[in-house]
């Protein structure tokens, strides 16, 4: 994974509504979050996003990917957010990172590699004790989010 540029010293110079017309070529997805009705989460190139919509400043800004976000998903209980990313530059082999996030306290849980290229889809099992993914590659990965120990691949 690569360092960021120390010239960004905080959040307050990344701002959701300063990007606006920003897709990105990947994902286009804004998800509401299951315990909150005014917050949701995006992606915004390799940045997961947690805002609100009422508040254009009330963001968390999630770092972990190299490459851009190509899947994310929320947990039931909002306890774990997902996301799948494009194949990573620094990634010889072509690996799409997988990153399994805390939610409540904004931290990376899991890194999960395997699929190449390109993250098409995560989903979380609905008793949250699984993670499933699928790639570009046609291949299926689940993990359990109790160990982190891969479970199959189809």
């Amino acid at each position: 994974m690569s360092s960021y540029n120390a010239t960004v010293p905080d959040d307050s110079l990344l701002e959701l509504e300063h990007v606006i017309g920003y897709t990105g070529r990947y994902n286009q997805t804004a998800l509401c979050h299951p315990l909150s009705e005014t917050t949701y989460v995006t992606a915004l190139g390799a940045h997961i996003v947690i805002a609100d919509i009422y508040d254009p400043h009330k963001q968390i800004f999630l770092r972990g990917h190299d490459a851009d976000v190509s899947a994310i998903h929320i947990s039931a209980n909002g306890r774990f957010i997902a996301s799948g990313q494009i194949k990573s530059p620094h990634a010889p082999a072509g690996d799409a990172l997988i990153i399994v996030w805390d939610a409540v306290k904004q931290t990376p849980l899991y890194n999960f590699f395997g699929i190449f290229n390109e993250v098409m889809t995560v989903s979380f099992s609905p008793d949250e004790k699984f993670l499933a993914a699928a790639g570009a590659d046609m291949n299926v990965f689940i993990w359990d989010l109790a160990t982190g120990e891969q479970v199959c691949i189809y």
